[in-house]
């Protein structure tokens, strides 16, 4: 660095340490401090990606809906109609096949469920029903948003050597402006993974590789 100060050169500054090389070289003004701010607010904009899961696939209380042909009361259906777990509490996953006569009757897994009516259709678990044997849909998607992450990441930075980085940053971004919209208004279990796919690639093409291991 003191190859491009003349005050080192001159022997003018030799008693400041050599960590504010870097103030000496790129300032600490007006800029500076709006560059600052401008690139903490866009990791933390795409650090909240992260945490969109937690969110919107939080956890909600289910059980087995009533079938339609059962002559138990709504009120009762709980209480009569769906069979204890071994640590005393209802079952998520299992009802009785023939609720009218629960104690001789044999359970059999849910085909449909009722939720928590305070967070009822306000997660992605609920609206798709990804518990119980479905559960693994859930996981599945996960795990397509981190695949989809390493592979777009690669094809970026080949297509980046061979096209420039401009257009890829900017292909990436108009992709994952799209891609997030879309998700927002997802109406099928398919078509939210394969737009969160593209969202999670996209976004990981579009930011510097050295500042992926801090998201």
């Amino acid at each position: 660095m003191d190859l491009f100060f003349t005050e080192r050169l001159n022997h003018r500054n030799f008693l400041l340490s050599e960590s504010f090389d870097c103030f000496d070289g790129f300032g600490h003004g007006a800029f500076q401090k709006r560059l600052f701010l401008i690139c903490t607010l866009s990791i933390f904009t795409f650090s909240c990606y992260n945490y969109i899961a937690s969110v919107i696939a939080g956890d909600v209380d289910h059980w087995c809906r009533q079938p339609p042909h059962s002559n138990i009361s709504a009120l009762a259906w709980k209480t009569e109609g769906i069979p204890l777990e071994d640590n005393g509490q209802l079952s998520k996953c299992r009802r009785y096949d023939n609720p009218d006569e629960h104690n001789l009757s044999r359970t059999v897994p849910c085909e449909e469920w009722d939720y928590d009516g305070d967070k009822a259709m306000t997660t992605m678990r609920s609206k798709w029903n990804l518990v119980c044997d479905r559960q693994v849909l859930f996981k599945a998607a996960l795990l397509s948003e981190r695949v989809a992450s390493v592979v777009f990441g690669v094809i970026a930075g080949y297509v980046a050597d061979w096209v420039g980085r401009i257009p890829v940053m900017t292909m990436a971004v108009t992709l994952l402006l799209a891609s997030t919209l879309c998700s927002c208004f997802a109406s099928s279990y398919v078509l939210y993974v394969g737009v969160q796919i593209l969202c999670s690639g996209r976004r990981y093409s579009y930011i510097p590789r050295q500042w992926n291991h801090a998201l």
